[in-house]
This record gives structure tokens, C-alpha cells and sequence, in this order.
């Protein structure tokens, strides 16, 4: 919705392209493929592109079992404790600076491979968005996702390094498509759980310590 509304207000035709990952983006941005990208700040991306205000942030959250002595966020860093998340998604990146007691586990996009962990309890709890939680907790029978949110992901509009005059039009698109009540209706009809729109003032892209 963002990317068709910015190409209208600048009349030019718009061209979605996927990308497999993160790093697809970033690449495609940076190399010239792509005019702009969205994608998620993370500290550990900056380098090749420059990072819009955050528009929207995504809520992350844990998936566990239903008999699972985790309750809360603050029941996830515990020692003993595996918590799994997607190679290089945010929220594996931000716990692998961040966790202190719990073990990690990296694995793939796979979410019948992270079922059988799940329910064969080689893993305690499962982090991702809570839109992805959601799904996968519907075609896991007996589990559940907790009630709060570790943090909300800062997504971003990326625009390729040194382009300063390209990053102010797009933030202040962002500043106009909030102010109007464009994003919030986009985010509402997507239908997607576990969206909100950034408050003005979201400048710089940050996360949580």
C-alpha cells in the first residue's frame, strides 16, 4: 500500500519485487535494482543503505506449549531453557545479543521442522512475529502464544547510501501518510495481528537494549 501510494504522489509506475530475505533487500537497494526497499532496522544491516524513520513496528512474542512453566516475556531467559528463532529474522539477531541464561538455536524457516521441535520439546519457546506466532499456534494443537511482547520491530523504508535528498522525500512521506490516517487504515485492513503504526517522532530507527 505504502510503496503504490508513493509511487502515485510521484507519478512514476510501481514495481514490487520480492526478495528472499533481509538481505535481498538490502542487496537490491544498494546495488541499484531496487529504488527503495522496506525492511526491518537492525543495527547489524546498516552499512550500504540509508534507513527511513520507523513507520510501523511489529510485535514479537514466544510460542511454547501449553504445559510449559513460561507465562511471560520475563520467563523466557532462564538457564536450562533452548529458545529457537528464524536464522537472521530481528528478533533471533536481537537474542543473540541479549540472552544471558537460555541457549539459542538458529534454524531455518521451516515451520513443520519448529513443530516438531516444539511438540518433541527440544525447544522451550519459539520467537518470531506475532502474526506468524498466531498462524503457527493455530496448526499446533496444545500451544500457545504468550500475552506480551518482547519488543516491537522498527520497520523501515531504505533508500540506497548517500542518497540524503531521496531519505528526506521518503520520510516526509511517512510523516504525511501517518498524519493522515493512511498508514493506520493500511495497517487495519491488512488484517494482519501484531501491527502498529510508529508515533511521530519514531526518527531514528532504534531497538530496545
Amino acid at each position: 500500500d505504502l510503496a503504490r501510494e508513493l509511487a502515485k504522489r510521484i507519478n512514476v509506475l510501481v514495481e514490487l519485487k520480492p526478495a528472499p530475505n533481509p538481505q535481498g533487500v538490502i542487496d537490491a537497494v544498494s546495488s541499484g535494482a531496487a529504488d527503495i526497499g522496506f525492511v526491518a532496522y537492525e543495527p547489524s544491516r546498516a552499512g550500504t543503505v540509508e534507513f527511513s524513520q520507523t513507520y510501523m513496528l511489529v510485535q514479537q512474542s514466544f510460542l511454547v506449549l501449553d504445559s510449559s512453566s513460561i507465562r511471560a516475556i520475563a520467563d523466557i531467559d532462564r538457564a536450562g531453557q533452548v529458545i529457537a528463532g528464524v536464522r537472521n529474522d530481528s528478533i533471533t539477531l536481537y537474542l543473540k545479543r541479549k540472552l544471558k541464561q537460555a541457549t539459542l538455536l538458529e534454524v531455518e524457516n521451516n515451520p513443520a521442522e519448529i513443530q516438531r521441535l516444539l511438540t518433541g520439546k527440544e525447544i522451550d519457546a519459539f520467537g518470531a512475529s506475532r502474526q506468524r506466532l498466531t498462524t503457527l499456534s493455530t496448526e499446533t494443537p496444545g500451544s500457545r502464544v504468550l500475552p506480551d511482547t518482547l519488543f516491537g520491530v522498527p520497520q523501515t523504508i531504505i533508500v540506497p547510501k548517500g542518497r540524503a535528498n531521496v531519505l528526506t522525500a521518503v520520510n516526509r512521506f511517512i510523516d504525511e501518510v501517518r498524519a493522515s490516517g493512511f498508514l493506520q487504515s493500511a495497517i487495519t485492513t491488512s488484517g494482519i495481528v501484531g501491527l502498529q503504526a510508529a508515533p511521530a517522532g519514531s526518527w531514528q530507527p532504534s531497538v530496545p537494549d
